[in-house]
């Protein structure tokens, strides 16, 4: 047999999942098979495809292979063929018998076909036609010289050296004589033939030998003559280093030469980059003493250079091993830092003082990523708040007014923004500038540290500033003051500092901090103003409130007691240009604090003040919102229980329209009039003459309702029959109780038609069997017109059952434009309402069609094409509608639909005329 051709180039195709070895066996055969129109045979297509599972390879170029398909049919391909399944992993295993290695893709780029399997489902390769042994076991596989071991590691044998055991020891420190590997991460490989490896020799993780262990994720390939050849789990096989990626050990046979040390694995390490990763110094210098590249970076994010590596590891004797080797204690990895920078931001501060005693320069800025901040070592020591390097670099000689690149900060304005104490008492200590600005924007320009700390609230940063002498006055480019600041962000406890520390509490920006402190209702805080001359009647200047009255109003019990004591006006109103405007007795009762508002009394606030722009008082707005404590308190002061608002709304009928059942009966316990009427023109759906009972009923408060009726509240007062309004929201609860309480027949017919236009079938059919007529007329309208032009068909059907007059009339004699149109029900539903099936139903049930209106003298299909309406003009066309009829101006449909722009209508009427 020929020895194996290891002069090929590497291949630069990464070995793929399943990698098929190939075996090379002495036959010749033309390449054959049709092309396709990338190049590629029929059979290289099927071997692509992984129709084959064990393929022999013939040595010669050109040649055709032999392949073996799973059913056991075998047939001849193209070498590339064989080649291509071997790339995309279709086959297990693999002897390699002959010289020529080298085959042709279909790229026709030459590479040799790849040996070993990757780490994950690994190989063992047998080299240049020696046998394995066939009988050796291990915990995990049956005896085979070709089969896969689990795990993660790869036995290669030597060329030219008699086959035999190869001693092992896994993971389990068991040996055994295998020729396939043991499972686990660790395989000690003995080279035939030579002097086994000190099997007691041990590496970070174990027992190891000083030959080739192999741990972890490591393939060894092929280890020829002078030469280490080694594969990774993504590369093809070739040279490569003598150490394997992974948990990465060298190999070395004894006696021999080393491959080339600078070649890198996969993830772009040299030997020297493993070897410094687990800080294996011995390694290291037979590294360097067979010339391992000591500047070379990784092919890595991070692009370490060994001493960058070292530094990061923290192996500070490595470090000064590199630096006496002469590796450049300045230099940058990919990621822009230094070894200092590094050791800086790790935390190393061994490896710090190895770097400041080799002179490592301390004022070179990083370039970190593409928005590097230009950082020295002395900004990454004081923003990651490591005190003793900002100690020890500083004593070097860092610049401690140094700035970075990207915002011009220096390492104090770093460590006050991160808040960290002791780098900034170690920084103020030696001498750092607390008055330099910012100046690149954020903070905004023109703030100093103190306004940076104010902000973020740091009260032991604070105080540091303020002992060595910062401005507390000093403002920003915008103006603001620390104190402002402060306030901005609402840090109180920053605020009470700087008070303390001397901050005028009159000036501007403490009014407003006192504003806000009133706001948090922080008492000792707006005492601390106060105490310091604060105007304790100061106006918020965009409400318009005393700072009593904001209390008031957010129910700060504490903050009105104490403004109170410190003589604030209790009669304060957010604009005293104007009158009836809320005073905090008024704030107070409206948001319900019982406590403030007897505090606020006993002070002497007037009680019946009238107050906000509708006029109402404190015991109004008390009881419209339910505070019932509120509302016996003022009562107990002499409160007027039946003053009314400017529209003459008592506190009882507000309460009742609210349905605050409690305070109703307090109202009534204390003298209010229960049949108080409305007066004027009042809002909210009232009408002049309402009372607390009709409140109740309309807004649906059957509890309220229920208690006034059992008081004696008189149901049967002029233009206040509260069974009308019960009806107008169809309430049919309340409508049986007022029924039950004697509400006569009269009310019943001045409520059926708010009833039928409400849609309420139940109420309308309870009035039509309490004696109601259909035919009832109120205000010209009746029933049956209110319930078809609103399309309320299942009332209208009621109705027409209970006998109502089809051809019945509105009778109307004027409106707001004169005369208003009187007509039937139909006319009404087909003119003024949106129903269809309404104006259908009338017609069913035998309306007239041509009714006309008595004003206009208009058909229900004129009123429905005027306004556009095109489902019920269509109804009323497929009942037989005169389409030529006219008005009493001599018009049509279709001209009143096209006077009106009515395109639907129109060409529903075009043509029909």
């Amino acid at each position: 047999m020929a020895p194996l051709n290891t002069s090929a180039e590497p291949s630069s195709v990464p070995i793929p999942p399943h990698t098929t070895i190939i075996e090379l066996v002495d036959q010749s055969a033309a390449e054959g098979g049709a092309k396709d129109k990338n190049g590629g045979t029929e059979s290289i297509v099927a071997t692509e495809a992984g129709d084959a599972t064990t393929i022999q390879v013939v040595a010669k170029p050109g040649a055709q292979v032999i392949v073996k398909d799973n059913r056991g049919a075998t047939k001849q391909v193209p070498v590339a063929a064989a080649a291509a399944a071997a790339a995309t992993g279709h086959s297990m295993v693999v002897q390699v018998q002959e010289a020529a290695a080298n085959v042709k893709d279909k790229s026709q780029s030459t590479r040799p076909i790849p040996t070993p399997a990757p780490p994950s489902h690994t190989t063992i390769i047998q080299v240049s036609g020696q046998k394995a042994d066939t009988n050796a076991t291990d915990k995990t596989t049956s005896p085979t010289p070709t089969q896969a071991a689990p795990g993660h590691t790869t036995i290669v044998q030597l060329p030219s050296q008699k086959a035999g055991d190869v001693s092992v020891k896994d993971t389990n420190a068991s040996s055994k004589s295998a020729p396939a590997p043991t499972p686990g991460h660790t395989t000690i490989i003995q080279i035939p033939g030579q002097k086994p490896a000190d099997a007691n020799t041990k590496d970070k993780r174990g027992p190891a030998a000083p030959a080739t262990a192999v741990p972890g994720h490591t393939t060894i390939v092929e280890v020829h003559g002078a030469d280490a050849s080694a594969g990774d789990h993504s590369r093809s096989t070739g040279k490569a280093p003598a150490t394997a990626p992974g948990h990465t050990t060298i190999v070395q046979v004894p006696g021999q030469k080393l491959a080339d040390v600078n070649v890198k694995d996969a993830l772009g390490y040299t030997s020297l980059h493993r070897a410094i990763e687990n800080g294996d110094v011995t390694r290291i210098q037979v590294l360097l003493d067979e010339g391992a590249d000591i500047n070379v970076k990784q092919d890595s994010w991070a692009g370490k250079t060994a001493l960058t590596e070292a530094v990061a590891e923290g192996h500070h004797t490595v470090v000064k091993l590199l630096l006496d080797k002469g590796h450049n204690i300045d230099a940058k990895d990919t990621t822009g830092y230094t070894a200092l920078h590094w050791a800086v931001e790790k935390g190393q501060i061994e490896v710090i003082k190895v770097l400041l005693e080799k002179r490592a320069n301390l004022e070179v800025k990083e370039s970190q990523g593409s928005s590097p901040r230009g950082a020295t070592a002395l900004h990454l020591a004081a923003d990651g708040g490591n005190e003793t390097i900002v100690r020890l670099l500083v004593e070097k000689g860092a610049d401690m007014h140094a700035t970075d690149s990207r915002l011009g900060l220096t390492a104090l304005q770093m460590a006050v923004e991160k808040g960290r104490e002791a780098v900034v008492k170690a920084l103020l200590e030696k001498g750092a500038d607390f008055r330099a600005k910012y100046q690149n924007g954020y903070p905004p320009r023109g703030a100093t540290v103190l306004h940076s700390a104010a902000e973020n609230g740091y009260l032991e940063v604070i105080r540091l500033l303020v002992k060595r002498g910062a401005d507390i006055h000093a403002s920003d480019d915008l103006g603001f003051s620390p104190l402002a600041r402060a306030m901005k962000a609402k840090r109180l406890d920053v605020v009470r500092l700087l008070l303390e520390s001397g901050v005028d509490a009159g000036g501007e920006d403490a009014r407003l901090a006192m504003h806000i402190a009133v706001t948090a209702g922080n008492e000792s805080l707006v005492r601390l103003f106060i105490d310091r001359g604060a105007n304790v009647n100061d106006r918020d200047s965009t409400t318009g409130f005393s700072l009593l009255q904001q209390a008031a109003h957010l129910k700060h019990d504490a903050v009105v007691k104490l403004l109170l004591e410190k003589g604030a006006d209790v009669e304060a109103k957010d604009d005293p240009a104007k009158e009836k405007k809320k005073t905090p007795l008024w704030l107070a009762a409206e948001a319900g604090s019982v406590t403030i508002v007897q505090m606020l009394l006993q002070r002497g606030a007037v009680i019946d003040q009238r107050c906000s722009e509708g006029g109402q008082t404190a015991l109004i707005v008390a009881a419209k919102n339910g505070f019932e404590f509120v509302v016996r308190a003022l009562l107990e002061k002499g409160a007027n229980v039946n003053v009314g608002d400017d529209e003459s709304f008592t506190a009882l009928f507000r309460a009742a329209e609210s349905g605050q059942t409690a305070v109703v009966r307090t109202l009534i316990e204390k003298g209010a009039n229960i049949n108080a009427q409305l007066t004027g023109w009042p809002s909210g759906g009232h009408s002049q003459g309402n009372t607390a009972l009709s409140a109740a009923c309309y807004r649906g408060h059957i509890e309220v309702v229920k208690l006034l009726l059992e008081k004696k509240a008189n149901m049967h007062l002029a233009n206040s029959t509260p069974l009308v309004y019960a009806c107008l929201n169809s309430h049919l609860a309340i409508v049986q109780l007022l029924l039950e309480h004697g509400a006569t027949v009269k009310e019943m017919s001045d409520s059926i038609n708010h009833a039928a236009r409400d849609g309420s079938v139940e109420i309308v059919k309870l009035f039509l069997d309490r004696g109601v007529s259909v035919k009832n007329m109120d205000d010209g309208d009746f029933p049956l017109m209110e319930a078809a032009w609103r399309g309320h068909n299942e009332v209208v059907q009621l109705l027409l059952e209970r006998g109502a007059d089809l051809e019945q009339r509105t009778v109307v004699t004027g409106g707001y434009n004169g005369p208003l149109d009187q007509g039937t029900a139909l006319w009404h539903a087909a003119y003024w309402g949106e129903n269809a099936a309404t104006v259908k139903l009338l017609l069913d049930k035998g309306a007239k069609i041509e009714t006309r209106s008595t004003r206009d003298n208009r058909t229900p299909l004129h009123g429905a094409a005027a306004e556009g309406k095109e489902a019920v003009v269509q109804v009323l066309l497929d009942k037989g509608a005169n389409v030529r009829a006219t008005d009493g101006k001599g018009q049509t449909p279709l001209q009143l639909a096209q006077a009106a722009n009515q395109a639907g209508v129109v060409k529903l009427l075009s043509g029909r005329s």
